[in-house]
């Protein structure tokens, strides 16, 4: 072999003998980082973990405030019911208060017309007094009419059995004398 071919041979051993000790040197110096890349690679895997836990928790209390808020708006439609009803009745009320303005504006009159009732109560009150005082002169009168009506039946009766008795002798004083 020449010398060209053993100096390069050498040459390369060298090399090659020095890249191994880069290569060492390069495992050793990149061992720490291997590390801290395992480490990164975990605390990434850890932080996604925790991200996709966070969006589930999301997604729940999101599911729970739409169920929530589809509640408030039942509720809201049923109390706009509510309203519509108690706007009906406000509404039914304003004609009965009406109705009873109207009435009440009429009291001045009928109050007037009692009061002129009132003053004529007097004088009938009197009437009425002396109707019953004529009724009660009229009952007596009725009374001594009944007395003297059936003094007058005992009399006819009297007076029957006089005239039965008269047709009596009449009928004798008609018969032929002997």
């Amino acid at each position: 072999m020449t010398n060209h071919s053993i100096a390069e041979r050498d040459r390369i051993e060298r090399l090659d003998a020095l890249l191994e000790r880069l290569q060492q040197r390069a495992d050793t110096a990149a061992a720490p980082n291997r590390r801290r890349a395992r480490r990164v690679a975990r605390l990434f895997r850890i932080f996604g973990l925790l991200m996709a836990a966070l969006a589930l928790a999301n997604l729940y209390f999101v599911n729970a405030l739409t169920q929530e808020v589809r509640l408030v708006v039942g509720e809201l439609d049923q109390m706009t019911g509510y309203f519509v009803r108690v706007s009906e009745r406000m509404h039914d009320m304003r004609g009965s208060v009406a109705a009873m303005e109207a009435e009440v504006r009429l009291m001045p009159v009928m109050d007037a017309q009692v009061s002129a009732i009132a003053g004529q109560l007097g004088p009938m009150t009197d009437g009425v007094g002396a109707m019953e005082r004529s009724t009660a002169a009229l009952d007596r009168n009725v009374r001594g009419m009944r007395g003297a009506m059936h003094d007058m039946a005992l009399r006819f009766r009297a007076l029957n059995a006089r005239v039965g008795a008269m047709g009596v002798d009449v009928h004798e004083m008609a018969k032929p004398v002997p």
